[in-house]
C-alpha cells in the first residue's frame, strides 16, 4: 500500500448545448436546502400524509371544504379520519358526523373526534344527545 494521495480526478467539461447548461443551472437549485422561514404552501396541508394537530390546521381553516371533510370521515385510513375531524373543528363546522367517530376502531381517531368536539364547544350543543348515546357503553382506556 502506498501512502501517497490519489491524484486529483479531472473535472468533466461542460456541454456546449443549451440542454447541458439548463441541467447545470437546475442542479444547484434542486439540491439547495430549504429555508426554515420559507412561506407555507398556498393550499391546506394534505390530510393523508401524517397526523396533524389542531393548531396546524387552524391557519388553513378557510381553505377546507366542509363536504369534502365530511366525506373523509368515512375514509378507510385512520390518519385521514382523524385529520378530517380536527379540520372540521378548525373550520368551526359542528358536523354531527363527528359523533360516530367516538366509537372508531382506531383510538387516535376517537381521540381526534373528542378533541374536535372539545374545540367546537357550544357549537356542537345540538349533538349532545347523540354524543351521550355514542358514549353509552363505550370502552374505557
Amino acid at each position: 500500500m502506498s501512502t501517497e494521495p490519489d491524484p486529483p480526478k479531472p473535472k468533466p467539461k461542460a456541454k456546449d448545448n443549451d440542454e447541458g447548461k439548463q441541467a447545470a443551472q437546475a442542479a444547484p437549485a434542486a439540491t439547495a436546502p430549504k429555508k426554515a422561514n420559507a412561506p407555507a404552501a398556498s393550499g391546506p396541508p394534505a390530510l393523508d400524509e401524517r397526523a396533524l394537530s389542531f393548531a396546524e390546521l387552524v391557519p388553513h381553516a378557510d381553505r377546507f371544504e366542509t363536504d369534502a371533510l365530511i366525506a373523509m370521515l368515512r375514509d378507510g385510513r385512520g390518519v385521514v379520519r382523524a385529520n378530517a375531524a380536527l379540520a372540521l373543528a378548525a373550520s368551526s363546522q359542528a358536523a354531527p358526523e363527528l359523533v360516530p367517530l367516538f366509537r372508531d376502531s382506531e383510538p387516535r381517531v376517537a381521540v381526534a373526534a373528542a378533541e374536535a368536539i372539545t374545540q367546537l364547544g357550544a357549537k356542537i350543543r345540538a349533538s349532545v344527545p347523540m354524543i351521550a348515546q355514542a358514549l353509552d357503553g363505550a370502552r374505557r382506556w
